[in-house]
């Protein structure tokens, strides 16, 4: 009976440990599924935190490149206006250059002769004078004249407003262009000046006339300037007034001379004929 109460009681002991047993085992996998849930909960909250900070440095370098590219617009525009300024200017640069170019129909300019023109007057119906254009550009030609064996090369500066004697040589041994070396003397002989207008009675030229029309050997010219000046001879105190005729394209056309006094006399030359 002992060895079977014995039994009964290692019986029981064994139910008790097996039950304690299954409940620590329960135990075991309910903190094994706990441990298991926030290990998830921890790596969802990881995975989380990590996409975020993906995410974030994502929009930090679309911002970047935004931002970037802005500055590279900006500069770009920049660069454009610039070019833009620049091409403006060089425009304007042009556009002044263009500005400054002499206008050859202007003015008193469309009364001068063109280069490789040959102008015979004859003088008191009997002499031939000779004037051959030689050279010319926008300010300035060169003419050589000729009356007998007698050469007179002169360079006229010649302009909208008039026309001037700024170098002369009697006889020369060159007569070709000298339009880029010769040295202006001074003062200038003025011929024509638009600006002076007047009777003609003293040294100065004056411009008696305009829009004249005049009748040379060669032709008939309208609006032909008449310029004037009168001279007084130092011995005699004689007066000698001469008057020049200018058309246009031609340039001088016709001259007169009247000396006053005792022995006065008058000389005319005029445009015979024209070799252009």
């Amino acid at each position: 009976m002992k060895h079977l109460w014995l039994i009964g009681v290692l019986l029981v002991s064994l139910a008790a440990c097996s039950n304690e047993s299954a409940d620590d085992l329960e135990s075991s996998k309910d903190q094994s599924n706990t441990s298991e849930q926030g290990s998830s909960e921890q790596a969802n909250d990881g995975d989380t935190k990590t996409d975020k900070q993906s995410a974030d440095k994502q929009d930090d370098n679309q911002t970047g490149d935004s931002d970037s590219s802005n500055d590279n617009s900006s500069e770009d525009s920049d660069e454009s206006s610039s070019d833009q300024s620049s091409d403006n200017q060089n425009s304007d640069d042009k556009s002044g250059d263009s500005e400054k170019k002499v206008d050859l129909n202007e003015g008193f300019n469309q009364y001068r002769p063109k280069q490789g023109m040959t102008k015979t007057f004859i003088q008191d119906e009997e002499y031939e004078l000779i004037h051959e254009i030689v050279a010319a550009n926008d300010t300035h030609i060169q003419r050589v004249v000729k009356f007998g064996d007698i050469v007179t090369l002169q360079i006229l500066k010649w302009t909208s407003e008039g026309a001037s004697i700024v170098y002369q040589e009697q006889n020369p041994e060159d007569t070709s262009s000298q339009l880029d070396s010769y040295e202006t003397y001074e003062p200038p002989m003025t011929l024509v000046d638009l600006n002076e207008k007047g009777k003609g009675n003293g040294e100065k030229w004056q411009i008696v006339k305009a829009n004249a029309k005049v009748k040379v050997p060669y032709g008939t010219f309208d609006d032909v300037y008449v310029v004037q000046q009168t001279l007084t001879g130092e011995g005699s105190g004689n007066k000698t007034v001469i008057t020049n005729y200018y058309a246009k394209d031609l340039g001088l056309i016709k001259e007169t001379r009247e000396v006053k006094g005792d022995n006065g006399y008058t000389s005319l030359s005029e445009l015979e004929r024209v070799k252009k």
